[in-house]
This record gives C-alpha cells, structure tokens and sequence, in this order.
C-alpha cells in the first residue's frame, strides 16, 4: 500500500496500511510499472506485503455493516503459483489460496468486495501466506453498498496485442523497431 501521505484516487482517500499493522512483520515496496485494468496505476505501484507467514490489521471502525474492498495487483512474481495467500475478514477466511497472477495476470489489480458487520469497533483483516510473501495494495472499507473504486474488465490475461503493418522490409545486420498497441478484449 502507499508508503506514506494520503492520496486520492476518484474522489476517494487512501492512506498507508503499516500504521494498522499488530502482528506479524511487513514492509513497503514500490515499483512504477504500467497495471494493467485500472486507470489508477499509481494506487498499485506500492504494496504492503507479509515479511512473516501472518499479518494482521485493525482498522478502527464505528459498529456497522461495511463494503470491504481488498485491491491487489502482484507486479513482483512472475508466475501463477509464486504467491498465494489466505485472506481472513473478521476471523472468517473470505478468499482461500487467492492467486492473482494465476487470476488476472501479472501487473494486472483485481478488487475483491466482502460485506461484513462490524460489532467490536474493530475491522480486522488477516493475511496468510502459503506461497511467496503475502501481498496486499489498497483496502476501502466503506458503508454498506457503496463500489469500490473502478477497475476496468477484461483481465490482464485476455489482453490481444496488435502489430501494425510495417510494409516489406529488407534487413541487413540490423535491429528491428516494432511498434505495438495493446488493447482488451
């Protein structure tokens, strides 16, 4: 998550995690790379993720029911299976041996959305690694029903890359530049 300050992303404020960290030991690493998905990269540039095979958070909360919004984007893995977590809303486990490379790709966010009731004042989120180091961008905890901020369809992983004619080419010993444009669908 964001390593320090706050910053605002559609009209919605966002601040570091680490200050919300009680157990386990985590740290921040920042990578500018483009993500694909969002027109937000900045929001997933950084991330917090678990040094130790838990971490927890506490967010204090007003008791309420609350839209959790979890945000994710793995731009340091390389492949499906290099890093998968647990991740526990509340004590309960919402999301089992998440993955997102293996579901959106690499450099790819992903929002996953979990309404929950709130009784101790408390919002605790929980992650576990099983493969790699835990990972997480962004949490919005909001009132009940409000979205999360939006993220664009389709997935990384469907992406098609079109090439534009370069016309006939003689080469002689020499690189060759191509230009390309990417576009989902």
């Amino acid at each position: 998550g964001l390593v320090s300050g706050e910053s605002v992303f559609d009209n919605k404020t966002f601040v570091p995690l680490l200050p919300y960290l009680v157990e386990g030991e985590a740290l921040n690493s920042t990578l500018v790379s483009p993500i694909a998905n969002t027109e937000f990269d900045d929001l997933y540039h950084s991330e917090t993720w678990g040094k130790t095979p838990v971490t927890k958070y506490i967010f204090p909360v007003n008791q309420g029911e609350y839209s959790i919004h979890l945000h994710f984007a793995d731009w340091h893995y390389e492949k499906a299976g290099d890093r998968v977590m647990d991740i526990l809303l509340e004590n309960e486990i919402v999301l089992d041996d998440i993955d997102v490379i293996n579901e959106v790709g690499k450099s790819a966010a992903v929002i996953k959305s979990f309404d929950m009731v709130v009784m101790d004042g408390n919002l605790e989120l929980e992650i576990r690694n099983l493969s790699g180091f835990s990972q997480i961008a962004a949490i919005e905890i909001l009132p009940l029903g409000i979205p999360p901020l939006s993220i664009e369809k389709p997935d990384a992983l469907n992406q098609v890359i079109n090439f534009r004619s370069l016309g006939s080419v003689t080469i002689v010993d020499s690189p060759i530049t191509l230009n390309a444009s990417s576009s989902s669908g």
